[in-house]
């Protein structure tokens, strides 16, 4: 039983990464799984063809999750939609230049 309490335990901290400090990490939840991203990893954002996804492109990888662009706004200042289909990470586009 200390096992199981341990692992929740665990799992409730990690989950609440995205939740103390918005400014630093995104989280989404992928399938059942709960993944946390530091938001300076993130290169864009698109719409997926799929209707209410989105594609998070990140230096390790792709993710696709519920959501819209819309709701993404308080992302923060180094994010700019520059077509209504794509919310870009400017700083870090201009840093791969």
């Amino acid at each position: 039983m200390k096992v199981i309490e341990a692992l929740q335990a665990a799992f409730a901290k990690y989950q609440k990464i995205g939740e103390l400090d918005q400014s630093k990490w995104f989280q989404i939840k992928v399938v059942e799984k709960v993944k946390n991203i530091k938001l300076q990893d993130i290169y864009f954002i698109e719409t997926s063809p799929v209707p209410h996804k989105l594609e998070l492109y990140e230096k390790n990888g792709c993710h696709v999750f519920y959501s819209t662009l819309r709701e993404l706004v308080y992302l923060g200042d180094n994010f700019y939609r520059c077509h209504k289909s794509y919310l870009i990470n400017w700083i870090m586009l201009l840093n791969l230049i």
